[in-house]
C-alpha cells in the first residue's frame, strides 16, 4: 500500500517523528491489502446501523499522522506514528466521506471504532 508524508511535514513534525513515519511507510509497502480496500473496511463501520451500502469507493489516500492511541504499531521504534485513510464513496443513498486510522480499521468487526471516525454524509435531496 502507498502511503505518503503529509504536505509541509517539516512544519509539524520533528526530524524523529519524520524518521519514525518513513519507518511506516516502509512496513506498509509490503501490505498487500489496497488503500480502497481499507477504505471499504471504514466505510462499512460509518454505515453499520444505516441500511444504506456501499456502491463504489472513489477516492482513497492515506498519509502518516500521530495517534496517541497507539504505540509502535507498525513495528519497533514507530512510536505514535499511525495511517489516516480518507475516502470517498457513493453509497445507496448518496456519498459518504470518511476519515479513519488505519489502526482502528484493522480492528473491524472486534472493536466498535466509529466514534474515532471522520464521517460526513450526503444523501439524494
Amino acid at each position: 500500500m502507498k502511503v505518503t508524508l503529509p504536505k509541509n511535514y517539516k512544519e509539524y513534525y520533528t526530524i524523529y517523528q519524520v524518521e519514525q513515519m518513513k519507518a511506516v511507510i516502509a512496513a506498509e509497502k509490503d501490505d498487500e491489502e489496497t488503500i480502497k480496500g481499507w477504505a471499504e473496511y471504514a466505510v462499512n463501520e460509518a454505515l453499520k446501523d444505516d441500511p444504506h451500502y456501499i456502491v463504489e469507493v472513489y477516492k482513497a489516500t492515506a498519509e502518516t499522522c500521530l495517534n496517541n492511541k497507539v504505540w509502535n504499531a507498525y513495528g519497533e521504534d514507530t512510536g505514535i506514528v499511525d495511517v489516516w485513510i480518507e475516502a470517498v464513496a457513493e453509497t445507496s443513498e448518496g456519498f459518504v466521506k470518511v476519515g479513519a486510522y488505519l489502526s482502528d480499521i484493522w480492528q473491524s468487526g472486534a472493536v466498535d471504532y466509529r466514534n474515532r471516525l471522520y464521517v460526513e454524509k450526503y444523501s439524494r435531496a
